[in-house]
């Protein structure tokens, strides 16, 4: 009969003890080498959500102006004519959007960011300002686009209602419910786009 000795248990038990521990380290190497993979990951990801390639020099900074009405009459009157807020989201889209070319993608560049639901940044003089529930944001761009459209409603000797139809759907546009809706409907397309 094999006699176990308290030496012989205690060998065994720390030869098992340094098994498991050199077995435990190489296992935490492995797992500490995947979490450094991740966070490079995730940094890179992070950064491609808040620094999408944004063509800075060609943005257009938020403020009140007076839009060239001279670069697309026939299209903004066709989307004044449309009197809803879609077609006034896409004169948003003409004279604020930069369309570039990324490799064989098309890209987006806006002025404006859509960081939550209540929070905006929008771009002003070559720097980002917040905007919490985009005040600033719809006061201007609906001013400018309501500006715009004042411009561009003519008397038609053919349909004289129009005039008198957009006159009123753009006189609504000063209302408090239209920047609200405007705004709503400049997200979508924004978070659709970006």
């Amino acid at each position: 009969m094999t006699s176990i000795t308290l030496d012989s248990v205690n060998d065994l038990i720390n030869s098992r003890f340094d098994e498991l521990t050199s077995l435990f380290i190489t296992k935490i190497g492995e797992v500490s080498g995947r979490l450094d993979t991740l966070d490079k990951r995730i940094e890179i990801i992070e950064k491609t959500i808040t620094d999408k390639p944004m063509l800075s020099d060609d943005l257009r900074s938020i403020l009140k102006e007076k839009l060239d009405i001279s670069m697309n009459k026939k299209q903004i009157v066709k989307l004044m004519n449309a009197r809803n807020i879609e077609a006034d989201v896409k004169v948003f889209a003409e004279y604020y959007m930069v369309k570039y070319n990324d490799g064989q993608n098309v890209n987006y560049s806006s002025p404006i960011k859509s960081i939550s639901a209540r929070k905006y940044q929008y771009w002003n003089n070559g720097k980002w300002v917040d905007d919490m529930d985009g005040y600033y944001i719809k006061k201007v761009l609906v001013y400018n686009i309501q500006k715009l459209y004042l411009k561009a409603n003519t008397i038609d000797p053919e349909n004289p209602d129009l005039f008198e139809d957009n006159q009123k759907y753009i006189d609504n546009m000063s209302g408090d419910k239209y920047p609200r809706l405007f705004m709503r409907e400049l997200r979508s397309y924004l978070n659709m786009l970006m």
